[in-house]
């Protein structure tokens, strides 16, 4: 009976990543059986090194792990740092503006107010008091009413 293994189980088997699995599937050096699936025979044909040992996959993994906690993957995280700080420099920039904003916008929502109230003054004033007879009278014979 084989054995059928996914994809992402042959890569990791094979300690390559999952595309060098496609490329070698779609050039023909590996092949893949009806259910898209790899058998474990093919893969070893393949990958004949690798080992199917547990205790030897999870002492592979414990040595990947202990090289990044060692820092043997580092990252310069000067640049990153950088980045960051120029970042929230950006951030205080941007929240001042929106600060100078506000107080804009409520400055010109005053103004409005005023100049509205203003305009209603003006308006009552402008227009014709129809009550009083005289005025009355006098502003429809003027305007024909």
């Amino acid at each position: 009976m084989s054995i059928d293994i996914t994809i992402s189980e042959a890569s990791r088997l094979a300690g390559v990543s999952r595309q060098t699995i496609y490329n070698q599937i779609n050039s023909g050096e590996l092949s893949r059986n009806v259910k898209k699936r790899i058998e474990l025979s093919e893969l070893l044909r393949v990958y004949p090194d690798i080992s199917l040992h547990k205790e030897d996959v999870e002492e592979k993994n414990k040595n990947v792990k202990d090289e990044v906690s060692n820092g043997v993957f580092e990252v310069d995280t000067s640049i990153l740092m950088a980045e960051i700080n120029l970042l929230k420099k950006e951030v205080e920039i941007f929240e001042k503006i929106v600060v100078e904003k506000d107080a804009q916008i409520n400055m010109l929502t005053r103004q409005i107010d005023k100049i509205m109230s203003m305009h209603e003054k003006l308006q009552a004033l402008a227009l014709p008091d129809y009550s009083n007879r005289k005025t009355g009278s006098w502003w429809a014979k003027l305007w024909g009413k």
